[in-house]
């Protein structure tokens, strides 16, 4: 260390102290950026489940040629279409909701699971 420089965290109590406090807002804004994240994470997997549901409902109730005229007015294919219906006509996953992927595609695996068995899920950095 140069001469003159002093340890951030060393003896200086008047530095210690403002960088307790750089440290507290830090962990604070951390904390409410934590929070906002999760929230939004969560909202997008219930977006996921609900778009679910429309399109198992949507697949019960219209024939053949009502879907496919309704496939040409929606943003996504058919395949994905198909996906959805699967993910919204499982009745295990809305348990697991905060514990699951806001990916369709990954909730599509997660419903193919046995149907017998509750998914195991295991979170990795998810509170």
């Amino acid at each position: 260390m140069p001469a003159g420089d002093t340890p951030l965290l060393a003896g200086n109590s008047s530095s210690g102290t403002a960088l307790e406090r750089m440290f507290t807002g830090e962990q604070t804004a951390v904390e409410q950026f934590a929070v906002q994240i999760n929230a939004s994470w969560h909202k997008s997997t219930e977006s996921t489940f609900e778009l679910a549901k429309h399109c198992a409902a949507t697949n019960k109730e219209l024939s053949a040629a009502a879907k496919k005229a309704l496939m040409a007015r929606l943003p996504f294919d058919r395949v994905t279409f198909s996906k959805l219906v699967k993910i919204g006509n499982d009745a295990r996953l809305p348990r697991l909701m905060h514990q699951l992927p806001p990916s369709f595609s990954s909730l599509y695996e997660i419903a193919g699971f046995d149907e017998t068995r509750e998914p195991a899920v295991t979170v990795v950095g998810t509170p």
